[in-house]
């Protein structure tokens, strides 16, 4: 029997291929009548191969002839027209619902049942998932559309059935066609305005289900400006008296309270406004005007309030269950508008019954927890109207606030807190910047090592889960070095984490290429492990690493049992000169040479301690590393200068060459800012960062655009604004490992951008810790040429160098964090704020250097203000000493502020912040400062933040 069945399947298998190589339409009706009842589960693999084989994109043959034409293009399907219908037709009669959802080309052919095969073939199916189908295709895909009366027609024939989302989605998604032909449009528009089911049956549907009506602009005649489809239909049933004025009103006001879409909101709220809306309508729905109030969008709080405003004082207005409502309004900073026309609302109030006036008092007062110095001064003033001393709850509030209050408002609420004052500490503490030495190299920072097998097993979690270079650099120094803890079954045990390593992918060059090299010596694989370069990788100092790998399968081959040169002595990656002596002269005992890559990184990680008992060894050392060493050590600043060999020399190639690479990693790693005249006669000279520090110049570029937009015609005009940090443009190209030179020149521009990665710039300040200004040049071109760019990451792992106690901070250093301060990503400020707050306590950072370069890129519009006030408001009041640090860096912005084209978008906040502190830390406005601001030319917002800076007595 089942051989039976079995060879039945294939048969209609073998038929079913047959019928639809051949492409003939007519034949596939007929045959589904025949067998897609008894044979559906073999139909059912057929029509998924036969989809997978005719309707798949595949890379064609060159020259291949397919419906008789050459394709131009490499890609393209092999069944034709006709094949291709034949196989969706087919799935829509016989798939269930399950395996239809997952084939998007269906979903044309329910447009299509004016086309005789088509309809023919879905309505002998009548599939029962049409709805489902239809449903799931208009709401994953925006671009999905279904006519409407199409759909219609579905329904009457049966193949579907009502479905309140699905007919709303349909009707308000209009076919693409009518973007070419807006005849069409009009027509297909007018059929809608005049059909008794859409208006009746479907527009109160808009208010219950999310619709993209408010991006249904369409061309109503050539070369015209897109129009809103759906604004147009409303206001034609509006005219025509389609619906319920009222109704219309209250459900356009209870749509700002749904989690939706904001464009879908707004377009409402401007039906509601082309509606004018009588004060009766209005107070109708006053109620649902005091549920927008709640809304987490401040603009649906704003349109509540300007519609309050017009009805308010009418007798049928519920004005104490307004009072209730509006209380959380009163204390929220993003609806500073919408409090301050509140605020006069309430004067009113409380001036024509004055039983609300305690309410109100304490309404205003809840004010007082923004901090905003102009917001507080209106509230001020409807406190002293309506405020009572004698009034507890009041005066308990005010108190609580206190802190909270700025500039001189406690002195403006005068009797409301008479004898309640509380008493407020002094917050000022001078902020002076203090360098002092850290000690490194001493016991307690020694570099960990392996104590047991346990330990270094554990280890290789450490390496997957963590970013830090020294965890990949002690793994792979324990196959080097400590092979004697390993066991017998050793790789055995290792082959867990090799496999969880190749299922990885590691952002970071260096993680990449040890990870690798793990999983290479793990399975020991023939050969060396060549580590390949992302085509993503934009720095050479990231790729370093594959030179210390090549390193280490060395020293496994050979049996060396030495470390490498450039691993740390002390954590995280600090080298005890002395030890670095000790392997160089072990090195030189067993003929083990020394790989440039790895000396220059040794040389650019030893730290200047430890002198002495480095001194005591340094005579052991090979001739050849006897002058370079004692210049790493400081006993000696002279360079040799390059042997000019005679004639003869010259002629039979006799004579010492210096190789300078190691001596200009080893004068830019312990003298970063000084100049090496010597290095002007040899082979690296004009090499950046050799011969002079580089410094990359730094400049704002403006840039306007107009564009203007295929469809609606219109013309946007934006501008843009790019930090350009000039890099050269000549790469080092050396073999040598020039350290601080080989990432310093311009990159052509990449549509993945220019970054480095998380992992990658904690890898490069671990293979120069004493000198990061090539680091932050790189970051400044790359990364901060945008403040909406895309290196948060690179930049929040340079922030957690930077808290790092042995950070030595430069000209160009600063104007990143600058610029971290004034980046889009709300999380990279929030830590440039964190790590702010540490310098500040241990201070470590020159806060008037960086209010230099925030001046210099807020005046030249680099970014919004806003972003810079938002880390201030976290430094601000965080202790004595971080008030004193804010209070400078205010002062030098305002100081070295210039006014370019116009004010930066609510400038006023910076004066206001800063008359603030003076005011609680008893402190007087710099001279230079007030000179400044007075230059600005006067504007109706700075004016009276102006006069109360200039009327602080000078001390």
């Amino acid at each position: 029997m089942s051989k039976s069945k079995s060879a039945s399947g294939n048969a209609i298998a073998e038929l079913y291929t047959s019928l639809i190589q051949k492409g003939n339409l007519r034949d596939l009706l007929p045959f589904l009548r025949l067998h897609a009842h008894a044979n559906k589960a073999v139909l059912r693999q057929e029509i998924k191969k036969a989809k997978k084989y005719w309707l798949d994109y595949i890379e064609l043959p060159t020259g291949s002839v397919v419906d008789g034409f050459f394709r131009t293009s490499r890609w393209g399907q092999r069944g034709n027209e006709q094949q291709q219908e034949m196989v969706i037709l087919s799935a829509i009669a016989v798939l269930d619902k399950t395996e239809i959802m997952r084939w998007d080309d269906a979903f044309p052919y329910f447009s299509r049942l004016d086309e005789p095969f088509v309809r023919e073939v879905v309505t002998w199916a009548k599939p029962t998932w049409t709805n489902a189908f239809l449903l799931d295709q208009l709401k994953k895909n925006a671009w999905s559309t279904l006519d409407y009366f199409h759909l219609k027609l579905l329904e009457e024939r049966g193949l579907v059935e009502y479905e309140p989302e699905l007919f709303v989605l349909s009707m308000t998604k209009f076919p693409f066609r009518f973007y070419r032909e807006s005849s069409l449009l009009t027509a297909y528009m007018e059929k809608i305005v005049n059909d008794p089911l859409a208006y009746q049956r479907e527009l109160p549907l808009l208010f219950q289900y999310e619709t993209g009506i408010q991006n249904q602009n369409m061309p109503m005649a050539s070369n015209e400006p897109f129009k809103n489809v759906w604004e147009m239909i409303l206001g034609s049933w509006l005219d025509q008296g389609r619906f319920d004025r009222a109704w219309f009103v209250e459900n356009c006001i209870l749509v700002q309270t749904k989690e939706w879409n904001g464009g879908l909101r707004a377009f409402f709220r401007k039906r509601l406004a082309d509606a004018l809306p009588t004060t009766a309508e209005l107070l109708a729905a006053q109620y649902p005007l005091f549920a927008c109030l709640h809304a987490p969008l401040n603009t649906v709080v704003s349109f509540a309030v300007d519609l309050i405003r017009k009805i308010w004082s009418d007798k049928n207005f519920e004005f104490q269950s307004f009072i209730e409502f509006i209380e959380p309004v009163m204390m929220r900073a993003d609806c500073k508008g919408a409090i301050r026309h509140t605020l006069t609302i309430l004067d009113k109030a409380a001036q024509q019954s004055p039983r609300y006036r305690p309410a109100v008092s304490y309404l205003a007062a809840d004010v007082l927890v923004i901090p905003d110095l102009s917001l507080q001064e209106r509230a001020v003033k409807t406190l002293k109207k309506t405020g009572d001393p004698n009034d507890a709850v009041l005066t308990d509030k005010l108190n609580m606030y206190a802190p909270q209050l700025q500039g001189n408002i406690m002195e403006m609420l005068g009797p409301l807190l008479t004898g309640n004052i509380p008493e407020i500490p002094n917050l000022y503490e001078a902020y002076a910047t203090e360098t002092s030495a850290h000690s490194i190299i001493h016991d307690a920072s020694r570099f960990p090592e392996f104590m047991d097998w346990n330990d270094l097993l554990f280890h290789f979690g450490k390496f997957i889960q963590s970013e830090e270079v020294m965890h990949a650099e002690m793994l792979m120094d324990a196959f080097v070095t400590k092979r004697h803890l390993f066991p017998a079954d050793a790789l055995e045990q290792l082959k867990t984490y090799a496999d969880q390593l190749s299922g990885l992918h590691f952002n970071a060059p260096y993680r990449r290429m040890v990870g690798g090299l793990l999983i290479h010596l793990i399975r020991q694989e023939e050969g060396f492990y060549q580590p390949e370069r992302d085509h993503l990788d934009r720095s050479e100092i990231g790729n370093l690493a594959k030179y210390l790998v090549h390193q280490i399968q060395e020293k496994i081959v050979s049996g060396s049992k030495r470390s490498l040169l450039c691993f740390p002595t002390h954590t995280p990656h600090w080298i005890d000169p002395s030890i670095l002596i000790d392997r160089l002269i072990a090195y030189a005992h067993a003929g083990e040479a020394v790989d440039p890559v790895d000396f220059a990184i040794a040389i650019s990680r030893t730290r200047r301690e430890n002198i002495p008992k480095a001194v005591e060894k340094a005579h052991r050392l090979p001739q050849q590393y006897q002058q370079l060493m004692a210049f790493v050590l400081g006993t000696t600043a002279e360079i040799p200068a390059p042997e000019k060999p005679s004639f003869w020399k010259r002629l039979f190639g006799s004579g010492k060459n210096i190789d300078y690479v190691p001596w200009a990693v080893a004068a830019r790693t312990f003298y970063p800012n000084q100049e090496f005249q010597e290095f002007e006669n040899t082979d690296l000279k004009g090499v950046v960062n050799v011969v002079s520090p580089f410094a990359p110049e730094v400049r704002i570029d403006v840039r306007r655009h107009e564009t203007r937009h295929a469809f609606s015609k219109k013309v946007d005009k934006s501008t843009t604004r790019r930090l350009i940090a000039t890099l050269p443009k000549s790469k080092w190209t050396g073999k040598q490992p020039l350290l601080y030179s080989m990432d310093i020149y311009e990159r052509k521009d990449s549509v993945w951008g220019i970054n480095l990665s998380f992992g990658t710039v904690l890898f490069w300040h671990s293979v120069m810790p004493q000198n990061d200004q090539a680091l932050a040049s790189f970051l400044l071109r790359y990364c901060c040429e945008y403040s909406e760019g895309l290196g948060e990451d690179d930049l929040r792992a340079f922030l957690l160098i930077v808290s790092d106690t042995s950070f030595v901070f430069t000209d160009t250093i600063y104007y990143v964090i600058a610029c971290c301060y004034l980046y889009k990503d709300s999380g990279l400020r929030n830590f440039a704020a964190e790590i702010s707050l540490l310098l500040i306590c241990e201070r470590r950072i020159d806060v008037r250097q960086l209010g230099e370069k925030l001046a210099r890129l807020i005046s030249e519009g680099y970014a919004p203000l806003q972003r810079f006030l938002d880390v201030a408001a976290v430094i601000r009041d965080h202790s004595a000493l971080h008030n004193g640090a804010l209070l400078t860096l205010l002062e030098t912005i305002l100081e070295r502020f210039e006014l370019k084209e116009k004010l930066p978008a609510g400038f006023k906040k910076l004066p206001e912040m800063y008359y603030d502190l003076l005011t609680k830390t008893g402190q007087a406005p710099g001279v230079s400062t007030l000179q400044n601001l007075t230059k600005i030319p006067e504007s109706p917002s700075l004016k009276p933040i102006i006069k109360q800076l200039q009327s602080i007595p000078h001390q």
